[in-house]
C-alpha cells in the first residue's frame, strides 16, 4: 500500500462531460502533510508511515507533540495518521507529501469520518482527475 494524503471536504458540485452527462463530483482541499516517523519491523512490529497533518502554532501544541516533530522538522501540527506500506525505506523523515505524488486518473482509496452523534466510516476507490 501506498501513502496516503490527508485532506478536508469543501463540498459538493458536479461537472458535465463533452456529452452532456452529468457527474457529481467531491471538492477536496489538501493539507500540507509531512512524515513524522517511520516504523519498521525490526523496531515497532510492523511496516508503518506515520503523517502528521493540520498545520498549528507550535504555541498551541503539547511539549510532548513538539519533541515528537522536532526530529521531522520546525513546523506544528495537530493531527497525525498512519498508511501501512511495504517498504518504509523508500521514505525519508520528514518528507512533504502533495498532490503532486499522485497522477491523472490514478485510483485512489478514500476513508470519509462523518461526526454528527455518530461516527460513520466509509471506503470507497474514486478517480483522481485534473480539473480545467
Amino acid at each position: 500500500m501506498a501513502v496516503g494524503l490527508f485532506a478536508k471536504k469543501l463540498g459538493m458540485t458536479q461537472i458535465f462531460d463533452e456529452s452532456g452527462v452529468i457527474f457529481p463530483v467531491t471538492l477536496l482541499k489538501t493539507e500540507e502533510c509531512q512524515i513524522s516517523q517511520i516504523k519498521t519491523t525490526n523496531i515497532d512490529g510492523y511496516n508503518a508511515v506515520q503523517v502528521a497533518y493540520g498545520l498549528e502554532k507550535l504555541s498551541k501544541i503539547t511539549k510532548p507533540q513538539i519533541g515528537h516533530l522536532k526530529k521531522s522538522g520546525e513546523k506544528g501540527f495537530k493531527s497525525f495518521g498512519e498508511f501501512r506500506v511495504s517498504d518504509p525505506q523508500k521514505f525519508k523523515l520528514g518528507q512533504h507529501i502533495t498532490l503532486d505524488s499522485f497522477e491523472i486518473g490514478q485510483q485512489v482509496r478514500v476513508s470519509v469520518k462523518v461526526s454528527v452523534k455518530v461516527l460513520l466510516v466509509t471506503k470507497s476507490e474514486i478517480t483522481l482527475v485534473e480539473a480545467q
